[in-house]
């Protein structure tokens, strides 16, 4: 849990600041392994419920479904929506019996003077989840997108994803403006080359275990968005 208390020290520095951080986690939060048997699966149980409970006092706005919230059953982590304030996503992933969406497919919400639409996608379902099964998670998060970009200034995408699957996704969300995954090891630093105009894609690792901070500066709704970190580290390197 030092993760934990890291974040919430480093979070409220950041509101110390005068600032209103959007809070958010793109998947695989739950468990620190894919499986889950008799003699650990109450331990495991108690990392989830314990992550959730530090997540509320760090304060949470959305929480993505990937692969590890889906391995310990949809009962379980039915129960877990409930220890937390921040609403749980998925624009993907429907009840086998019924075909209905499980979860909010996104979630609206303003800070400032900004609106953000946040959408949650996977495409790791468990192989050992019955009940739930998933619609193809680009046509789902780009339906949703569609459904939801005159309302909003800012969109977000949360997708748990393997590794191979992320490489396109800026490509295949182009209407989004940041991407932020899970599913992967990866870690954006600084110099991560990003593309021109957005969307901008971010992955901090697994588990939980990273905090990213990914500051915004806007003046102008209308203008396009620029991401400076890569050429404030070149310039950085070269006054070295």
């Amino acid at each position: 849990m030092g993760g934990l208390s890291r974040r919430y020290v480093k979070i409220q520095e950041i509101r110390d600041a005068g600032k209103d951080p959007l809070i958010v986690d793109a998947g695989d939060l739950f468990f620190s392994t894919t499986r889950i048997n008799d003699k650990n699966k109450k331990s495991e149980e108690y990392r989830a419920s314990a992550i959730l409970e530090g997540f509320n006092k760090i304060g949470c706005d959305a929480i993505n479904i990937g692969k590890y919230e889906l391995l310990n059953g949809l009962s379980f982590l039915n129960e877990m929506t409930t220890k937390i304030e921040a609403p749980f996503l998925s624009a993907n992933l429907k009840s086998q019996k019924t075909k209905e969406l499980l979860f909010k497919p996104y979630h609206i919400l303003k800070k400032s003077d900004l609106t953000f639409g946040i959408i949650g996608v996977t495409n790791q379902v468990p192989d050992t989840s019955t009940m739930v099964i998933a619609d193809d998670f680009i046509e789902a998060g780009n339906y949703y997108i569609n459904e939801i970009k005159n309302q909003v200034d800012i969109i977000i995408m949360l997708v748990n994803a393997d590794r191979g699957s992320q490489a396109d996704l800026v490509e295949k969300f182009e209407d989004a403006d940041f991407i932020i995954t899970s599913g992967s090891t990866n870690m954006t630093r600084t110099n991560s080359p990003q593309k021109t105009d957005g969307p901008f894609k971010y992955s901090c690792g697994k588990q939980g275990k990273y905090l990213m901070v990914v500051d915004v500066e806007m003046n102008d709704k209308n203008s396009p968005l620029v991401d400076i970190s890569n050429h404030k580290k070149k310039i950085k390197d070269i006054n070295k």
